[in-house]
Parts: C-alpha cells; structure tokens; sequence
C-alpha cells in the first residue's frame, strides 16, 4: 500500500516540477536579454524538468509524445530559423534596429528579435539535452 502512495505521490510532482519547468523556461528565454538569463539556461531548465518528469512518471509517454511531435525535426528547423535571422541582419543591417524602434527599455521587445533567438536556442538546447538524455535512459549503462 505505501510503495502505492509514494510512486503516485512521486508522480504528481514530478508533473508540478515539469509544469514549473515549462514556466521557467518561458520567463528565462524571453526575458533573457534584460536579466540573466537566455536560451542556453532555458533549454537547460526545460530538459532539467522534462526528463525528471520521464524517469520519475512515466519514461515511455514522455518518449511517445517526443516522437510524436518530431522533437529533432523542429529542432532542426530552429537552428535554419536562426542561421536565417543571422544572414538577413547582416545583409540588411538596420533589420534588427527597425524592429525596436518604438520600444521602450524593459519592454519584452526592447531587444529586437533576441527573445525570439533565445526561444529558438532554448528549443534547440532542449532537444539535444533530451536525446543525450534518452541515450543514457536506453542504454542504461551498457555500451
């Protein structure tokens, strides 16, 4: 009966810290460039609460829901976002100062598009986290 309680006990807050995770990153990403802070922290706080959520509930959904939304494929594409953010604004070098034009400091887009740079980061971070993870949870120790 115990053993009962502390694995559901367990799984529920493993959902809360995976909740939490998702919050942080968020707040991290976007607020990265007026705070410490940035899409590396973001995708290391967000693969932190995904994987304690996979090895502590439930490994096999988590892994199922990974797969399902092709996790690596949209990491993929993030990196081409920004490799294409990067170019234009070094074609078109005044591309970054019109986006903050009208913005004033502390605002979320006060950084022009560095809280989109972060976001994409903090996914891409995110994904390689939970592969080099899932590897280690496959394999379980052998080689």
């Amino acid at each position: 009966m115990k053993k009962q309680t502390l694995i559901a006990t367990s799984h529920v807050y493993s959902i809360f810290l995976s909740a939490t995770s998702i919050s942080l990153f968020l707040y991290i990403v976007l607020y990265g460039h007026l705070s410490p802070g940035g899409g590396f922290g973001g995708g290391v706080v967000l693969a932190s609460g995904i994987v304690l959520y996979a090895i502590s509930a439930n490994y096999n959904k988590t892994n199922k829901v990974i797969n399902k939304y092709r996790i690596e494929d949209i990491s993929n594409l993030s990196l081409l976002i920004i490799i294409t953010i990067m170019m234009y604004s070094v074609l078109f070098g005044d591309f970054l100062g019109q986006v903050s034009r009208n913005q004033e400091f502390g605002s979320l887009f006060s950084g022009a598009l560095i809280p989109l740079l972060n976001l994409l980061i903090g996914f891409k971070v995110f994904a390689g986290s939970w592969k080099m993870s899932n590897d280690f949870i496959k394999r379980r120790g052998t080689l």
